[in-house]
């Protein structure tokens, strides 16, 4: 068999990748909502600078498209120094950022080793790069595997930056219960739920309009705003780009039947909103606005979490997935299994990159340096 690879460096053949991408991440076992093509295209819309570059590495046996590498390459450093590599979907400024996760090599599982040699040996043979930063994958990921078996071309670095919690999902609510392995968070979750379902008539509803995303999209933005506000940071939705980004993205959710945007309401009153999606029967959590001020207290982010646990459960999911959390979260206490995540910074042994890393790994023993130095004072 004898594989064709086409590098994709424009916004319409971007566009023109759809239908078979959004098939091949279907059939990819690492394949998630944050690589799919409606994820990373709208991301490539609102966030790429002129002066970036695409470099998707399309893979093809005859017509059919088998493997995709979704990379870009942006001018980076002092002056614009070295060209760096990253996964579409990351890169973005902070205040900006949308923490994209879990991004990885696009394959058929059929024909992995392959497509994700060839597709491999393109990005670091063919595009023009010196150092490269791979932001939240997770340790057993392809991709980072894929980089140890190419040692002798790249100098890489792997940085734990937490965890990914997820719950595997039994069949029954009373069953997933009984696995949360804390007596006392049991009792609690029960508690609270109870407290706000039966003593207040408390109700979770679903968003099913494009009237509905809008009007909860704006609660969740609202009370997201004012809890992080209230402990003197500003929150997720900072940005124009940000929530213009997100809004596109559950509306397109919605059409697609995978938006999860729900209202915890108390006596006409939302005091949480939870906004996240379904996609491969896994549930996935992304962002939430609690009104901490609401009285009395009902723990409404456990209340929150319990309700959509019950619900994946009733319809069907194989897993509610928390996403990144640092080494001490409270997603632990809802019975969840870690994977660790790591943060992959590569240097490509090319001279400007070999140079770059030698100058970098300076820098870096400097700063060690002077702060023993100062503890010393």
């Amino acid at each position: 068999m004898e594989f064709r690879y086409q590098i994709v460096s424009t916004a319409a053949e971007f566009r023109q990748l759809q239908d078979g991408w959004e098939k091949l991440n279907i059939l990819c076992p690492k394949g998630c909502f944050f690589t799919s093509w409606y994820w990373m295209y709208e991301w490539w819309s609102i966030y790429s600078q002129a002066e970036d570059d695409l470099f998707v590495v399309c893979a093809y046996l005859e017509q059919e498209l088998l493997g995709i590498a979704p990379f870009y390459m942006r001018p980076a450093g002092w002056r614009d120094l070295y060209r760096e590599l990253r996964f579409i979907g990351t890169g973005e400024s902070e205040e900006k950022e949308v923490a994209t996760e879990y991004l990885d090599l696009i394959f058929h599982p059929d024909y992995e080793a392959q497509v994700v040699e060839g597709m491999i040996q393109k990005v670091l043979v063919e595009a023009n790069w010196h150092k490269s930063i791979l932001d939240n994958v997770l340790e057993n990921s392809v991709i980072s595997a894929q980089l140890d078996l190419n040692a002798c071309r790249i100098t890489t670095i792997k940085e734990p930056v937490g965890q990914r919690y997820r719950v595997n999902l039994p069949t029954c609510y009373g069953d997933y219960l009984k696995n949360i392995p804390s007596s006392n968070n049991r009792s609690k979750f029960k508690r609270s739920r109870r407290r706000f379902e039966e003593d207040f008539s408390g109700q979770v509803v679903f968003a099913e309009s494009i009237e509905d995303v809008e009007v909860a999209m704006g609660q969740l933005i609202s009370l997201h705003s004012r809890r992080w506000q209230s402990k003197g940071k500003a929150g997720a939705f900072l940005s124009e780009e940000f929530i213009s980004f997100h809004s596109r993205i559950a509306k397109y959710c919605l059409t697609m039947k995978n938006l999860v945007l729900m209202n915890m309401v108390v006596a006409g009153q939302t005091i949480a909103v939870f906004y996240g999606w379904r996609y491969k029967g896994t549930v996935s959590y992304y962002q939430s606005g609690i009104d901490s001020d609401f009285r009395p207290n009902l723990s409404p982010g456990y209340v929150m979490h319990c309700a959509l646990i019950d619900d994946s459960i009733q319809r069907g999911s194989d897993y509610y997935d928390f996403m990144k959390g640092g080494e001490k979260s409270y997603k632990s206490k809802f019975g969840c299994e870690t994977e660790p995540m790591i943060k992959v910074t590569m240097f490509n042994r090319n001279i400007k990159g070999t140079l770059l890393y030698g100058a970098e790994s300076v820098i870096k023993r400097a700063k060690v340096i002077a702060k023993r130095l100062m503890r010393q004072i």
